[in-house]
């Protein structure tokens, strides 16, 4: 990487720090849309110009009369309590419909409005739906004209595919999807359109937060209504940096929807979502994925019904037989050990019917988890801006699996580092699926094995910023950068080193020799298992194994590092000819500088 690569980057953490202190990506799930006004007006910054991009079968662009009033009330609060009582009376009351839900959020935070009603729409097509939004939108407009004027401009209708070829990430970004938008299609083109879609929200930078809607109305049945629901919970649920609050008891009184007036006029109930109905397959998923699901409506329900599907069938488990996890709850094990990943069952006595055992590995390579936008791209510039994990099934069935059967789920060149396993059983009627296991295979001990076992993991610029409950950096175990992808290992083998760039880490080191050159350090198996560094001042790396010849450090001897993907093995000859570099420095891991005596009384078992 040249120097102006890496002044690029060191300015665009420094300029987003602030901002990318939260990596947290919030997404909510309700049955109706206006839930997604409720949540939208609390969480996002009333007074910051977003851009929301709506997928849905319909505009959501009716006005509302004198909506004045409610842009005023919504930010006329004493605090964030104040403002949730107003918006849980209106909620109530029914005062926001879901097909009136946006213009309210316009003109701020809604700066402006993407409607997406389908993948490819002919060009008059999106013309006439247009004029039709844009007449709803300020429909009010002569009776009662709004304080900020019309809205024509600020809404616009496109199809995904064009879409996907003229967007630029910029503002905020804010993207709902309603459900609806999939309605009728065959169930295989349901989860590929649903797919196509969240692949490309995803991957956009700036994202804000992403709402979906059920719709239970205006889909074709119950069972639709579950099935897409269950894709989108899934698919929020495989980004590990999401917030997902899911509200299956939260409703909006007084629907006034005109499919509502139809079926009231012909004596039929207006359809809800009913969670208490879910199939086996979605079940399995809610029990699996309860601690991960936030419900703040009702939650004491929610959790009647999750415990009342707990005792309809055993709960299933996985590990590694005669093995204990460590107190991270990885499963860790030598290269040179065999071991049997098993089903264990509660009750113990309870038997599994048929096993499906799934692999999640990193959909990408590698993250840029602080560039906000364009400006700021430059180092891992085509890196989409979170990480994700994507579901392979295994053809091996039955309670046991070899972990010989991972094999190629490890890292290709090693047979080393991090993979992730999960397990769905069909016992009878029913199906449960076991919450995922990490198992992270090392080589060696102390140092050397703590950077081994990381291999596999993806690249995440910025992801010392990342935190995911108590874990921070990469003891959320998601990935690393390359300085943080040494500390971790530091910190893994008892060093007390905090998250940093190759700058702070140096700090934390004790030197070995400056501008040193190929042959003319000394090193031992001792030294490199408790950890020796070569710093390139804008990257560093890690001794793995010392080669012949033998003693000393040279081109032939093995490194391990991180850059712009997932770690790898490297000659440090090769490395320098990379960086154009015949000199480096040394370091090895801090030595104890302080000792502390621990007095145990009474009755203590160290065992």
């Amino acid at each position: 990487m040249n120097a102006s690569r890496w002044l690029c980057l060191v300015s665009a953490c420094i300029a987003l720090r602030a901002q990318a202190a939260d990596l947290t990506l919030p997404i909510y799930i309700e049955d109706n849309h206006a839930g997604s006004f409720h949540w939208l007006a609390q969480r996002l910054d009333l007074e910051e110009p977003h851009t929301l991009i709506l997928f849905d079968a319909h505009s959501d662009a009716s006005g509302i009369f004198d909506s004045d009033f409610i842009r005023e009330r919504i930010r006329r609060v004493a605090s964030i309590v104040d403002r949730q009582a107003v918006l849980d009376a209106w909620r109530r009351d029914g005062t926001i419909q879901c097909f009136d839900w946006i213009e309210p959020l316009m003109p701020a935070p809604f700066a402006n409005v993407i409607w997406v009603p389908g993948e490819r729409l002919p060009s008059n097509e999106k013309k006439l739906r247009e004029r039709e939004a844009r007449e709803f939108l300020d429909g009010h407009l002569e009776a009662a004209p709004r304080a900020t004027g019309s809205f024509r401009e600020r809404y616009r209708v496109s199809d995904f595919e064009a879409l996907r070829r003229t967007w630029r990430d910029g503002p905020p970004l804010v993207v709902s999807i309603d459900l609806d938008s999939f309605a009728g299609l065959p169930t295989e083109r349901q989860q590929a359109a649903f797919d196509r879609i969240w692949r490309w929200t995803v991957e956009r930078r700036n994202l804000r937060a992403v709402t979906i809607s059920i719709s239970r109305p205006f889909l074709k049945d119950d069972a639709e209504a579950h099935r897409l629901l269950e894709l989108a919970l899934r698919a929020a649920l495989s980004l590990p940096t999401a917030s997902v609050q899911f509200e299956p008891h939260a409703i909006i009184a007084n629907d006034r929807s005109e499919l509502a007036k139809r079926l009231r006029a012909s004596s039929r109930e207006v359809p809800a979502y009913d969670v208490t109905q879910a199939p086996e397959t979605l079940r399995s998923l809610l029990l699996a994925q309860r601690n991960r699901l936030l419900v703040r409506h009702q939650p004491e329900r929610f959790k009647q019904i999750l415990d009342g599907w707990v005792a309809e069938a055993p709960h299933y488990a996985l590990g590694l037989k005669d093995r204990e996890p460590s107190t991270d709850g990885v499963w860790r094990i030598q290269e040179s050990e065999s071991a049997t990943l098993e089903l264990m069952a509660k009750p113990w006595y309870a038997e599994a019917g048929q096993v499906e055992w799934i692999v999640l590995t990193p959909t990408y390579p590698s993250c840029n988890l602080v560039a906000m936008n364009a400006e700021f791209l430059g180092f891992a510039a085509d890196a989409p801006p979170r990480p994700r994990w994507t579901e392979t099934l295994l053809r091996s069935a039955g309670p046991s699996l070899d972990l010989a059967s991972l094999r190629p789920f490890f890292d290709r060149s090693t047979g080393l580092g991090s993979v992730r396993v999960k397990a769905r059983v069909r016992t009878g009627a029913t199906i449960r699926e076991t919450e995922e296991i990490e198992i992270r295979r090392g080589k060696g001990t102390g140092f050397q094995s703590a950077v081994l076992e990381s291999f596999g993991l993806p690249y995440l610029l910025g992801g010392g910023e990342l935190r995911i409950e108590a874990d921070t950096g990469p003891e959320t175990r998601q990935g690393a950068d390359c300085a943080n992808f040494v500390i971790a290992a530091l910190r893994r083998t008892g060093h007390r080193i905090p998250w940093s760039d190759p700058k702070g880490l140096r700090a934390r080191l004790d030197l070995l020799g400056t501008k040193v050159r190929l042959g003319q350090a000394r090193i031992d198996e001792a030294m490199i298992e408790s950890g020796v560094i070569i710093h390139l001042g804008t990257h560093v790396a890690a001794v793995i194994e010392d080669r012949p010849p033998l003693g000393v450090l040279d081109a032939n001897d093995l490194l391990a590092h991180q850059l712009e993907g997932k770690p790898e093995l490297i000659s440090l000859g090769q490395l320098l000819r990379t960086r154009t570099r015949e000199d480096f420095d040394l370091y090895r891991a801090p030595a104890a500088r302080d000792t502390a005596t621990v007095l145990f009384g009474g009755d203590v078992m160290l065992a």
